[in-house]
């Protein structure tokens, strides 16, 4: 590869060259110049296509990897992400949190429904069925 000082040196001594060229004088040596940039052209341009081909045989022996397993679907995703938690340990009361109601457009909004007993045991209710119970206050 041409090094960059070299082709920056290339580019000036050209300007310069044209700058002065008032009769002609330097046409040759201003040939010579541009001659010699597209040399540095033809240089780095055959490295790239050197280094891509060094790159695409190191793709095509590295093995495929596996998708991950799926943890969660696009609509368990924002249910988790727009959902608020609000537990009360104290008087244990059953609590309806209603989610965005666009998370899910076929269906529409949907209830949590958070049961806190005397003995601090949490469960979630997610749309009519247990979905989680946890003993202790969850430290979020």
């Amino acid at each position: 590869m041409v090094p960059p000082a070299m082709v920056r040196a290339n580019r000036v001594q050209t300007t310069v060259l044209k700058a002065i060229n008032w009769f002609g004088q330097f046409s040759t040596r201003i040939a010579d110049k541009e001659a010699d940039y597209e040399q540095m052209w033809f240089q780095d341009a055959l490295v790239m296509e050197n280094y891509w081909e060094a790159v695409q045989e190191a793709i095509q022996s590295t093995s495929h990897f596996e998708d991950p397993p799926e943890m969660a679907d696009d609509y368990d995703e924002a249910w988790m992400l727009n959902t608020v938690f609000d537990y009360h340990n104290e008087n244990a009361k059953e609590e309806v949190i209603h989610l965005v109601p666009d998370v899910n457009k076929e269906r529409g909004p949907i209830e949590l429904v958070t049961k806190v007993d005397k003995e601090g045991t949490i469960r979630l209710v997610y749309d009519g069925e247990p979905t989680f119970s946890y003993k202790e206050h969850p430290k979020f």
